[in-house]
């Protein structure tokens, strides 16, 4: 965007405090929920998510606390109508299938895998703007 090495550098300690309050906020217990913008300017649904959570786990949050604020926290959190984010009877089958643990990096959700969405099955490409989702 043609900005000079001051503002760059103003913008970089902004991100890294914000990181560290998260990483703080986790430990302190404070329940956190994912995000991603979609819909702003250059924030892709679906996509955006993936980014965040890969963000998140870059700031220090270990890969389940990042997958539960995908899922569960997020289901729990803001009283949907619909029951999803746990495996559970009674709740919507909306599932990621793959063979690439999460659980060692998020980012291994950009890999293979197959997700299931209220009985509709995907398979998807290496990259996730590749593929059917």
């Amino acid at each position: 965007m043609g900005w000079d090495v001051g503002v760059r550098s103003n913008l970089q300690k902004i991100l890294d405090g914000h990181a560290a309050s998260l990483v703080r906020a986790h430990a302190l217990g404070v329940l956190i929920v994912a995000g991603s913008d979609a819909g702003s300017v250059g924030v892709a649904h679906g996509h955006g998510l993936l980014r965040e959570l890969e963000l998140m786990e870059r700031a220090g949050l270990p890969s389940l606390a990042v997958l539960h604020a995908a899922t569960g926290a997020g289901s729990g959190r803001f009283g949907y109508k619909e029951k999803f984010g746990l495996i559970r009877p009674g709740y919507l089958s909306r599932l990621i299938l793959t063979r690439h643990s999460p659980l060692e990096t998020v980012a291994n959700l950009r890999k293979p895998r197959t997700v299931i969405f209220d009985g509709a099955v995907f398979a998807t490409d290496e990259d996730p703007e590749v593929g059917n989702l």
